[in-house]
């Protein structure tokens, strides 16, 4: 893929993300401390083109998250939010977009995913 392509779809991800921040949106909205498993999965689109759907990696090299502790999540999520940890320069801005609740939101549903195991890649020499 194109490095520009990634910029476009990173920019794009991230003004989303902005804009669902507004006052009256999804993100807004006022909740109970646990995350709502269905507006994740709605927030999670925004995801899929990095993490994959249901959060089971797609592409190398980028973390599974599928399976994970909502908590650890959670703690990640606020470190790439403070720039505190920073191991995504992508990350850090499409975190922005979230409030405490989007974040939790997002937790709940990777929370809620089987890990599925990956099929080893298969190159074209071993289809000869």
């Amino acid at each position: 893929m194109a490095v520009r392509s990634v910029r476009q779809h990173l920019l794009w991800a991230g003004l989303v993300l902005l804009g669902l921040n507004l006052p009256g949106s999804v993100l807004a909205a006022t909740g109970s401390a646990a995350g709502d498993i269905a507006i994740g999965a709605k927030l999670a689109q925004y995801c899929a083109y990095c993490h994959g759907a249901d959060g089971n990696a797609v592409h190398a090299g980028t973390p599974r998250l599928a399976g994970q502790d909502a908590e650890a999540f959670i703690a990640k999520m606020k470190g790439y939010k403070s720039n505190t940890r920073l191991y995504h320069p992508g990350m850090g801005f499409l975190v922005l977009g979230l409030d405490e609740k989007g974040i939790r939101d997002l937790a709940a549903f990777y929370a809620s995913q089987p890990v599925k195991v990956s099929e080893p890649y298969v190159g074209p020499a071993a289809l000869k």
